[in-house]
């Protein structure tokens, strides 16, 4: 699996957390490895797990590119809920002793809270679609989403 907040975590612990403006650059930093590393793995005919919010102004291109050159396919999981559930997990993550001290998205959280809901749509690629619900973990159908991704990637 390839994480952007594993990769940013670690340019935090290199350059320090900084401003919010730094986080972002940061964050783009991140995205660039990330598809350094993605590549990588295509390149040595691996399969992989993308773990990244990608937003289609800015990747949509680069995965048409990877899916042209590698005849690879992918699945975008778009996680979805109600703003005020959403809201809560965000609030817990963000003051929880277990997060990466660098995001400080306790500095930021009214303008998490605005944006939850239009936060990363899904990209303009050919790709296999699975929106979730994520309000009740409880009524999330955890083996249709392996079924699909599985059979997505030829593995049925």
């Amino acid at each position: 699996m390839v994480s952007k907040d594993a990769i940013k975590e670690r340019l935090f612990d290199f350059f320090g957390p900084g401003t919010r403006e730094r986080s972002r650059q940061l964050g783009r930093a991140s995205v660039e490895i990330l598809f350094a590393q993605v590549e990588a793995l295509l390149q040595a005919g691996g399969s992989q797990i993308v773990d990244s919010p990608l937003r289609p102004e800015h990747e949509d291109a680069r995965v048409t590119r990877l899916q042209q050159t590698y005849g690879c396919s992918a699945v975008q999981i778009i996680l979805t809920g109600q703003k005020a559930a959403l809201y809560g997990r965000y609030r817990a993550r963000a003051f929880s002793p277990d997060r990466h001290h660098g995001h400080r998205e306790q500095e930021f959280l009214d303008e998490i809270e605005d944006r939850l809901g239009s936060l990363h749509p899904a990209l303009h690629v050919p790709t296999e679609l699975i929106a979730v619900d994520t309000t009740d973990f409880s009524k999330v159908n955890y083996g249709e989403i392996l079924g699909r991704v599985r059979a997505t990637a030829g593995l049925d």
